[in-house]
């Protein structure tokens, strides 16, 4: 809730995406991730479909369009 109540309609967003699928799990790595090959399909592209969705939102949301 932090970030809406010192949201400036008039500044420029920036969006963070992680994405949880990788090649294999480095061992330094401290975010949370899985191995694509450990990974249906149809899981990899509904999260892909739902960060679209998500998109979308924030997008209508903040009436704006995002900068990075």
């Amino acid at each position: 809730m932090f970030m809406l109540e010192t949201f400036n309609p008039e500044s420029k967003l920036s969006l963070y995406i992680h994405i949880p699928f990788c090649r294999y799990k480095c061992g330094y790595c401290s975010f949370y991730s899985l191995p694509i090959s450990k990974v249906s399909t149809s899981i990899v592209k509904k999260y892909f479909q739902r960060l679209e969705n998500d998109e979308k939102l924030a997008l209508a949301y903040f009436n704006n369009s995002f900068e990075s």
